[in-house]
């Protein structure tokens, strides 16, 4: 993400559930919308990435955090 010195989250643009996981995969975390969906439910709060949500249904992620949950479930294989 890159910084304008006022606000990060203007370069940092809303992705929807299909999008974040496409994203997710892109960085090696494979994962599919419907896992996240379920990670955001209620049974499974604070299991996935944050979110925001409009509405009733609508949900976005941004890369920034997207990013830093993935990197906290990475581990060091040896």
């Amino acid at each position: 993400m890159i910084s304008n010195g006022k606000d990060d989250t203007i370069d940092d643009p809303l992705l929807n559930r299909k999008e974040a996981a496409r994203y997710l995969n892109a960085l090696g975390y494979t994962i599919a919308p419907q896992t996240l969906a379920e990670m955001a439910s209620n049974n499974n709060a604070g299991k996935g990435p944050p979110f925001i949500k409009f509405g009733w249904s609508q949900v976005k992620y941004r890369r920034a955090e997207l990013d830093a949950w993935a990197k906290s479930r990475m581990r060091d294989v040896r």
